[in-house]
């Protein structure tokens, strides 16, 4: 587990990801949680100037990203700490939607493992996909933005896929100033196995410094 360093960034700032429990964004309203990624910076570690309405969660998908861009873009780093290879997983990553939590005590039996107050601020991103390659897979056959287009069960042989959804909470403190309070990332397909989930990536860095 020691062997990869992941570095998130938000925006102009960055922190080291680390693997623990996580909010499983498909059944987060179930209270459900899973093992994933999470970066948890110190309070006065980031600041964002970024303001918005009440109604932010009626902002579509357009707007929604012309308003955090420059503020909240996010990008996945992992650095394999033997070999000192390094790949993007993904990067400048724009939010999909925003949603101030106004009352949590309707929330009060959702988020049990995590601190959630009012005023906080869930920022939803796409689900970013990535994919590693067994040797008889045709690398040929698909590129990984038309992958990207197909389900996980329809992809062809050979290609073993991942996916890291993102979630963000910010936060006001005493002085208004927004900031990060954590990035959650669930890891789809091998939340639930860190060996398993650490050899896929070492997998795809290798491959990508191979090609």
């Amino acid at each position: 587990e020691d062997r990869l360093a992941f570095i998130f960034c938000v925006g102009r700032f960055a922190g080291v990801a680390r693997w623990t429990e996580v909010p499983d964004r498909a059944f987060a309203r179930n209270n459900f949680f899973t093992r994933g990624l999470r970066w948890q910076p110190q309070p006065n570690e980031t600041c964002f100037d970024l303001t918005y309405p009440d109604d932010v969660h009626e902002w579509d998908e357009d707007t929604t990203s012309e308003n955090t861009r420059g503020h909240l873009e996010q990008t996945l780093h992992v650095i394999d700490m033997q070999s000192f290879q390094c790949v993007t997983l993904f990067s400048d990553v724009l939010p999909l939607h925003l949603e101030i939590i106004d009352n949590m005590d309707n929330l009060a039996h959702i988020h049990t493992h995590i601190e959630i107050l009012d005023g906080d601020t869930f920022v939803y991103s796409p689900a970013q996909k990535f994919y590693r390659y067994s040797p008889e897979a045709d690398l040929d056959l698909e590129t990984d933005d038309e992958l990207d287009d197909l389900d996980f069960h329809s992809l062809p042989s050979g290609v073993d896929p991942c996916e890291i959804d993102p979630l963000l909470t910010l936060r006001a403190d005493a002085e208004n100033v927004l900031r990060l309070h954590a990035a959650d990332m669930d890891v789809v397909n091998y939340g639930q196995n860190t060996t398993q989930f650490h050899d896929f990536v070492v997998d795809i860095i290798q491959q990508t410094h191979a090609r």
